[in-house]
């Protein structure tokens, strides 16, 4: 892929994710400008500046991290201008800005204690990585609940869903694919059995939260769960169809279109994926 394909795909994902967003969730800009800070804070990571500070005076390392934050901030600013959300913009910058003037550890020196079984190895994994995020996205719903604000609280359980995507993103090495005493069909249902699971396990203080103020809205609540057991499978399948190598980018675009766009679309990638994965993972699993 040529990197102007690369720019266009990535600035027409976040432009139709962003209005999505913004159309359905009335507080979003609130949401928004957190997920911004989180992006840029990576950036202070100790680790990364102190590699940048062997390699640039201390004039010339602020002028970068200020500009690298800067940049990183200025979509997230853009559409917020966009949508009238000035102050909201100002603070953005402002706080990008401060943040490239400090610089902290991201990784914490104690185990994180995790209600999850050692075994499969991405949910443990996968929590600990972003338990500050899981506790956001439940600091979230629960502000959403006590403003009633029935849609963005939706908007959070989807959120636990799409978090525990990202532990899948990780490609073992195929001893730990071998091991298992099973064949491909029921490797791939363990997996998929195990991720709806423990991704129930993730969203029950939101669901249970849902069912108590706004039972009345069930419907809703049920659709949501099963869109997110919908795109899990969808993303194991995927994952597991191109095995022992990454997902393909052409696999990502069309996964990401159908989940994001036409979500019935995945009943017909799941039992295709489905049946490539169980191929690859032939020579593995018998």
């Amino acid at each position: 892929m040529t990197p102007i394909t690369g720019y266009i795909i990535v600035v027409s994902l976040f432009s139709i994710v962003s209005i999505l967003i913004f159309h359905f969730f009335p507080f979003s800009s609130y949401a928004y400008v957190i997920l911004a800070i989180y992006i840029i804070g990576k950036l202070s990571e100790i680790k990364r500046n102190d590699f940048l500070s062997l390699c640039f005076k201390e004039k010339k390392l602020i002028s970068i991290r200020i500009t690298e934050n800067l940049l990183c901030t200025f979509p997230f600013v853009f559409f917020l201008c966009v949508k009238g959300e000035f102050i909201n913009a100002f603070i953005l910058i402002v706080i990008s800005i401060i943040l490239a003037l400090f610089k902290y550890k991201s990784t914490i020196n104690f185990t994180i204690w995790t209600p999850f079984s050692s075994k499969p190895f991405e949910f443990p994994t996968g929590f600990r990585k972003n338990f500050l995020v899981i506790l956001g996205i439940y600091l979230l719903a629960g502000i959403a609940i006590y403003v009633q604000n029935f849609n963005l609280s939706l908007f959070c359980l989807i959120l636990v869903f799409l978090n525990s995507l990202s532990y899948y993103s990780m490609l073992e090495n195929d001893f730990f694919v071998w091991i298992h005493n099973l064949n491909p069909s029921e490797f791939l249902i363990r997996k998929i059995k195990t991720a709806l699971i423990y991704s129930t396990l993730l969203a029950s203080p939101i669901i249970l939260a849902l069912t108590i103020f706004y039972l009345q809205n069930w419907t809703y609540i049920l659709f949501c769960i099963a869109y997110g057991y919908t795109i899990l499978t969808a993303l194991i399948v995927t994952k597991y169809s191109s095995y022992p190598y990454p997902i393909p980018i052409q696999k990502s675009l069309v996964l990401g279109f159908a989940c994001i766009l036409v979500p019935p679309f995945l009943f017909i990638l799941i039992p295709y994926h489905f049946g490539k994965a169980k191929s690859e993972l032939n020579s593995l699993l018998k």
